[in-house]
C-alpha cells in the first residue's frame, strides 16, 4: 500500500524500456482513463484511489505492443500540517533613521531544518537563511519571510509571512533662547538646538533674518536688536533620512526699553505702572519718592526712572512745573491773598490797580482768568470763587508779574 499526506498533491512517473520512439501513454484512476496523459500524472488522490498506466510502444517488433503498469494503491492518507510564519520588527516599524531593525520570524509546523527566504521590496535577500534578519531600512521599505518546512505532510510545504512596511522619522529640530526671547538692551542671549533623527554628527547652520551666522555647533551668541529672526538649519547625515535638511521654529526678538511718561492731575505727577520707580527734580532723586505718583510742591524739572518687569530702566522726558514770573510772600508789596489756605472763595487787595488776575496749577497750566478795565478809581481788590479747584498748591498771578502762593483746601 501507499501512504499520503491529506490534501497533497501527488506525481506518479510512468518508468518503462523499449518504448519505442513515440510512445504513448494512457493512465487510468478506478479504472477510469485520464484524458490527455502523458509519462506523469499529478493529482490529489483519495484513500482507496488506485492508479496505473497503460504503455503502447511504438518499438519495431514490440511483442506485447501494449502492455499495463503496476497498480499503486492509496491505502493510508494521513492528517496533513500547516506551517505559519509571522514576523515583527524591534523596535518597531517605525524607525530612526540610520538606525538597525531586527526582523524576527516565528513559526508553527517547520520541521526539524526549516529553510528560511527573506525578501526586502520583492527581492529574495541572499544568505538570510535564519529565523532573524537585521539591516538599516529606508522609508517605504517592505520586508517579508518565506519558510519552507521538511515536518512530516507539511502542506503547502512553503509559506508567506506578513508583510511589514518600514516608515522612518524624517529629523526634527527646535531651538529656545536664554534668558528670553525680550530682553533689555545690549543683554546677550543664548539659543540652543534639540535635535531629533539628527544622525552621529548632524551639521548647524544658524541663521539671521535670513543670513547665515554663527558656527557649526548647537548653540549660538549673540547681543540681539529688536526684531531680529533667528533659526537654526539642521542637515542630518543619517542613512536614507528624508528629508536631509530641515529649518527650526523662528524666534523673534523684542528688545525692551522702557520709556515713561508724566501726566499730571492737578499737583500729582503720575507714570505708567512699573516694577519700581525714582522721581527726580533738577536732575537730583528726591528722598522717599519711589512710587507710580509724586507730588510736584516745588517748581522745576522732574524726571522719573523705572525698572519693568525684565529688569530694564528708563528714563521719562523732562516734564517743567512751573510759572515763569517771580513769586512773593502774602502781604509782601503790599498784596494780600486772604483766607489763605482757602476753602469756597479768595480776596485779593494790592495798593496797585488789578490789570488782571489768574490762578495756576503747579503745572503752569491757568484753572483761572480775569481781566480788569482800569478807571480813575482804580480796582485794587478783587474776589474769586475757588470751591470748583481740586484742592492743592495754586500761584496767583497778578498783572502777569508777579505771583502769590494759595493753598486751597
Amino acid at each position: 500500500g501507499t501512504s499520503i499526506c491529506a490534501g497533497a498533491s501527488v506525481t506518479f512517473t510512468a518508468v518503462i524500456t523499449n518504448g519505442g520512439t513515440a510512445p504513448l501513454y494512457q493512465w487510468y484512476k478506478n479504472g477510469v482513463a485520464i484524458s490527455g496523459s502523458t509519462s506523469t500524472y499529478t493529482c490529489t488522490p483519495a484513500l482507496g484511489d488506485s492508479i496505473r498506466c497503460v504503455l503502447t510502444s511504438s518499438a519495431a517488433c514490440a511483442n506485447p505492443a501494449v502492455l499495463s503498469s503496476n497498480t499503486i494503491i492509496i491505502t493510508t492518507v494521513n492528517p496533513s500540517v500547516l506551517p505559519t510564519i509571522s514576523i515583527t520588527a524591534n523596535p518597531g516599524s517605525i524607525a530612526l533613521a540610520g538606525a538597525t531593525v531586527t526582523f524576527t520570524a516565528t513559526i508553527t509546523n517547520g520541521g526539524t531544518t526549516p529553510v528560511y527566504e527573506w525578501r526586502k521590496n520583492g527581492l529574495n535577500i541572499g544568505g538570510t537563511n535564519n529565523p532573524t534578519y537585521s539591516y538599516i531600512p529606508c522609508d517605504g521599505d517592505s520586508v517579508r519571510c518565506f519558510v519552507t518546512s521538511n515536518a512530516f505532510c507539511a502542506v503547502p510545504a512553503t509559506v508567506s509571512s506578513n508583510t511589514i512596511n518600514m516608515a522612518i522619522t524624517a529629523p526634527f529640530i527646535s531651538i529656545d533662547v536664554n534668558p528670553n526671547d525680550t530682553v533689555c538692551w545690549g543683554t546677550s542671549v543664548t539659543f540652543s538646538a534639540t535635535v531629533n533623527n539628527g544622525g552621529p554628527s548632524p551639521a548647524y547652520q544658524w541663521k539671521k533674518n535670513g543670513g547665515n551666522v554663527g558656527t557649526n555647533i548647537s548653540n549660538y551668541i549673540y547681543t540681539p536688536l529688536n526684531g531680529d529672526a533667528i533659526q537654526c538649519l539642521l542637515t542630518t547625515n543619517s542613512f536614507c533620512a528624508v528629508p536631509m535638511a530641515v529649518i527650526s521654529n523662528a524666534i523673534i526678538m523684542t528688545i525692551d526699553v522702557p520709556v515713561p511718561t508724566i501726566t499730571a492731575s492737578g499737583s500729582t505727577l503720575s507714570t505708567g505702572s512699573y516694577v519700581s520707580y525714582q522721581w527726580y527734580l533738577n536732575g537730583n532723586p528726591i528722598s522717599g519718592e519711589t512710587n507710580q505718583s509724586t507730588n510736584a510742591t516745588t517748581d522745576g524739572n522732574y524726571t522719573v526712572s523705572v525698572i519693568d518687569a525684565y529688569g530694564c530702566s528708563g528714563t521719562s522726558a523732562i516734564f517743567t512745573v512751573g510759572l515763569g514770573v517771580g513769586t512773593i510772600q502774602n502781604g509782601n508789596d503790599g498784596v494780600s491773598v486772604y483766607p489763605n489756605p482757602t476753602h469756597n472763595e479768595v480776596t485779593i487787595t494790592a495798593p496797585f490797580a488789578l490789570q488782571s488776575v489768574e490762578i495756576v496749577n503747579l503745572l503752569g497750566q491757568t484753572v483761572y482768568s480775569s481781566s480788569y478795565i482800569s478807571t480813575s478809581s482804580m480796582t485794587k481788590e478783587a474776589t474769586i470763587k475757588t470751591e470748583m479747584l481740586t484742592n492743592g498748591v495754586y500761584f496767583i498771578k497778578i498783572n502777569k508779574a508777579l505771583a502769590v502762593k494759595m493753598v486751597k483746601e
